[in-house]
């Protein structure tokens, strides 16, 4: 089993900032624990619907709190024996710390009319410690509301493209 429990605390400052700290634990293999601590921050280019898109920047950088437990490459997959990050009878203690990383996104959204809305998050991620890893990628949404008034129920799609690479 592979699981991830991640906590996050946000606050909404004035002049369309925000700031926020994350932590993540995780249990894989037998073997568990903090995995990272991270804090972000985004900035809104302007209030909401006065620039097309609505564009804000977004940053975080990531601490690395715990050992890696299985291998970044093959974690959105489902993995068999290979993907296991190590040997299973490996002491948490004797495996590699997760590196640091640095990340930056890009989020837009838009209300087109009120049938639909759709929102993109164009992100890359750099590590900058251990095998220095990086993964950049999007996602993106649209949706619509289907019981009117108040928008109680939506319905969409969301489709996610990611790639990462070591350095070497």
């Amino acid at each position: 089993p592979d699981h991830t429990f991640t906590q996050e605390m946000e606050i909404g400052l004035p002049y369309r900032f925000g700031i926020a700290a994350e932590t993540s634990l995780e249990r894989f293999d037998g073997g568990g624990g903090p995995a990272s601590v991270s804090v972000e921050m985004r900035y809104a280019l302007a209030d909401w619907n006065k620039i097309p898109l609505n564009p804000t920047l977004f940053s975080e950088f990531k601490f690395g709190t715990g050992p890696i437990r299985k291998d970044e490459l093959l974690g959105m997959h489902d993995m068999g024996d290979e993907g296991k990050g190590g040997d299973p009878d490996e002491d948490e203690d004797e495996k590699e710390t997760r590196p640091d990383s640095v990340e930056v996104r890009l989020l837009l959204a838009q209300d087109f009319g009120d049938r639909f809305e759709w929102a993109l998050n164009a992100f890359c991620e750099q590590e900058i410690s251990g095998d220095r890893g990086r993964e950049w990628g999007f996602a993106q949404s649209v949706v619509t509301p289907i019981i009117m008034p108040n928008e109680r129920l939506k319905v969409g799609v969301e489709m996610q493209y990611r790639n990462f690479t070591t350095k070497d």
